[in-house]
């Protein structure tokens, strides 16, 4: 954002870093670079899906100047991560298609801003995360499902599992809310 008036108001003592679209667009041309973001993103929010912990509005892209022109080694792993999940996902085909439904629903959907065509400043931003968690969540809810059905006891514990697990979201929620307040409290 080029407004001045925003320099150092939302983060006080930085500053909204302003680069030229050149830098971006050599900085981002690489398609292995971009691979390498979208899967990072792509890991983050299903890290982020079971513990929502350091929460942001969004995330910037690394400064590659500060990195001698490459990236954390991080994204490749977190990359690679992502891929094992996927392979995951496809073996399952074996006895059922619903994880490979639910993960298929959560990667056409945030692929649209995993930033394989850069669409903005930010590697990652929570908010694009509703839509696609609903192919997760089903996944998630029809798993718990199949295996509570085995037996009383598998029931029992997945009952438990389950509101622990709302418990902990509503908790996570409730620390949220004040950084959600409103703007200026998002922002600083």
């Amino acid at each position: 954002d080029r407004n001045p008036a925003k320099q150092g108001r939302f983060l006080p003592g930085s500053r909204i870093p302003i680069v030229g679209e050149e830098r971006l667009r050599a900085e981002r041309s690489s398609l292995l670079w971009r691979l390498f973001i979208a899967g990072f993103g792509m890991m983050q929010y299903l890290i982020r899906f079971f513990a929502p912990f350091g929460l942001s509005p969004f995330y910037p892209y690394p400064d590659q100047s500060l990195l001698g022109g490459g990236l954390p080694a991080s994204f490749a792993v977190y990359s690679a991560m992502f891929l094992a999940v996927a392979g995951v996902a496809v073996w399952s085909l074996r006895k059922t298609t619903l994880p490979l439904w639910s993960l298929a629903f959560y990667f056409f959907t945030v692929i649209l801003v995993s930033q394989i065509i850069s669409v903005g400043v930010v590697v990652m931003a929570d908010r694009y995360t509703y839509v696609p968690y609903i192919g997760l969540g089903i996944g998630l809810s029809y798993g718990i499902w199949q295996l509570s059905s085995r037996s009383a006891g598998a029931r029992t514990v997945a009952w438990a599992g389950m509101t622990l697990f709302c418990l902990f979201l509503a908790v996570r929620t409730a620390s949220q809310r004040g950084i959600w307040k409103d703007t200026e409290s998002l922002w600083t």
